[in-house]
């Protein structure tokens, strides 16, 4: 695999790389939500427990760090969608409707190799094969696009 061949390939994975830090980030609001949730019943003072003043400071400080995050994970779904429009673009410039297909079902759709086999009634073996043909003609419309972010 030539450096640009692999540098396609990169450009197109990029998608799913960042959908997979995307997921981590929802992860990690729904972790502060059930936090946000948790510390309100702290609030009143039970014999030998906190203090309600610093059980609402820690509610109020996990709810600014919940909106931090789904601020985070808003720009960073409209950042995706840009991603996904940008590399649906390259994809539908590739010659062949096979290409497309690989292209969308990988980079897009996000199947596994034996999956789109399947789907496409052909096999691994094939399939590969199409891949390095449709991965060269990619780095090819990368190198006189404007693809790259």
């Amino acid at each position: 695999m030539t450096a640009e061949i692999k540098s396609a390939k990169d450009w197109l994975n990029r998608r799913f790389n960042f959908y997979q830090e995307l997921e981590a980030d929802k992860r990690t609001l729904e972790k502060l939500e059930n936090l946000v949730n948790s510390a309100v019943g702290n609030y009143t003072p039970r014999e030998g427990s906190t203090d309600a003043d610093k059980a609402r400071q820690r509610h109020e400080d996990l709810l600014a760090d919940y909106s931090e995050q789904l601020e985070t994970i808003e720009r960073k779904e409209a950042e995706y969608r840009g991603v996904t429009e940008t590399t649906r673009k390259a994809i539908a410039e590739l010659s062949k409707s096979t290409y497309r297909a690989i292209a969308i079902d990988r980079y897009i759709n996000c199947l596994k190799w034996k999956d789109i086999a399947r789907v496409e009634h052909i096999s691994e073996q094939h399939l590969y094969k199409l891949h390095g043909e449709m991965l060269r003609e990619m780095a090819e419309i990368l190198r006189r696009g404007t693809y790259f972010d």
